[in-house]
């Protein structure tokens, strides 16, 4: 059985305390329920605070990996020991803006990251912009789990 992937994306918006706490929840509901692959594209707020939820988790859940979207790249030619990147467990890459209109390569980075998970934890307030995008593109999808915590 194929492992559950869940991505994270979120506005500009301030998250505090009880945000943080939306999101712990949400995240380890989904641990409890078998969700085990997170992917970041450390495009958003949500994506650090997410990171340290599920890196303390690791401790408990050691099965966890965490992934980076690393698009655009020849993954072959980049040494993945080093920081940034040792902290990931997997990569997803793909020479998305390549086909991409240009400044239009990060809302494109998000869609194929959504269309590669089972779920989508997002902190979204507004109506427009990247978050709301991606928010959009994931209900018009219609099997992905969403939670928004900015709605709970």
């Amino acid at each position: 059985m194929k492992d559950k992937m869940c991505c994270f994306d979120g506005d500009r918006t301030f998250i505090d305390e009880n945000e943080i706490e939306k999101i712990r929840k949400a995240i380890t509901e989904l641990v409890e329920n078998g969700v085990r692959k997170f992917c970041f594209l450390e495009k958003s707020r949500i994506d650090n605070i997410a990171f340290s939820i599920l890196d303390e988790l690791k401790k408990t859940y050691p099965d966890i990996s965490l992934g980076l979207v690393f698009p655009n790249c020849d993954i072959s030619a980049v040494d993945l020991t080093g920081k940034p990147f040792c902290r990931y467990d997997f990569f997803l890459t793909d020479i998305i803006s390549f086909k991409t209109e240009a400044g239009w390569e990060i809302k494109r980075w998000n869609y194929y990251m959504v269309d590669r998970s089972d779920c989508l934890v997002c902190h979204c307030t507004a109506r427009t912009g990247r978050a709301a995008d991606t928010l959009k593109y994931a209900q018009s999808k219609g099997n992905i789990e969403i939670i928004n915590t900015a709605e709970m």
